[in-house]
């Protein structure tokens, strides 16, 4: 499950079987999609579900929706939604997101250690071609820069100016050529 604007890159994961996706572009359509959650939630018995979101309470209540026999999600002292997990895992925020994740990831019992993210996004030959002619031409080296952390949580996003700095910085100090990542909507 997963907001409607996130889908294709969970669809891109060859880790999982199915993706369903929420429309929280109106509230009309968001009302409409929980709807249809809810009755796909109810007919279904899962064994777990993980709340993989650490600032939205729709997630919680999806989960918890769920029914599933345990339910583990990010502890947090200031939302209620950590009263619907039965596993509480805190999240980290001075490492990368993946560890935290990781973590929900054993508090079900996983075992073993952070996997290596090499190869996870099914990679079209196409798009790989078409990058690797790109990048042929740069000329030196290239950094990769995603400015958007979402619509979500424009909280955890950088001024543009900051980001503006440090590409120009990048280019005069070290040749850099500059590879902006983002979706159509990021333009």
């Amino acid at each position: 499950l997963t907001f409607r604007a996130s889908a294709p890159l969970a669809r891109a994961m060859p880790v999982f079987d199915e993706v369903w996706e929420v429309d929280v572009s109106g509230p009309l359509l968001f009302l409409r999609d929980l709807v249809r959650l809810a009755g796909r939630l109810v007919r279904i018995r899962f064994d777990a579900a993980v709340d993989a979101e650490f600032f939205s309470n729709f997630s919680a209540l999806s989960v918890w929706l769920a029914r599933a026999r345990r339910i583990a999600g990010f502890a947090s002292t200031k939302h209620l939604r950590s009263g619907l997990y039965d596993l509480r895992v805190p999240f980290e925020h001075t490492g990368h997101v993946s560890a935290s994740f990781f973590r929900l990831a054993r508090a079900l019992g996983a075992e073993g250690e952070l996997p290596s993210f090499d190869g996870i996004l099914r990679d079209p030959p196409p798009l790989r071609a078409d990058l690797a002619r790109r990048l042929e031409r740069a000329g030196g080296p290239v950094v990769a820069v995603a400015p958007d952390a979402g619509e979500l949580c424009r909280l955890r996003r950088w001024p543009a100016a900051h980001f503006a700095a440090l590409c120009a910085d990048l280019a005069r100090d070290f040749g850099a050529r500059i590879l902006l990542l983002g979706a159509p909507a990021d333009r």
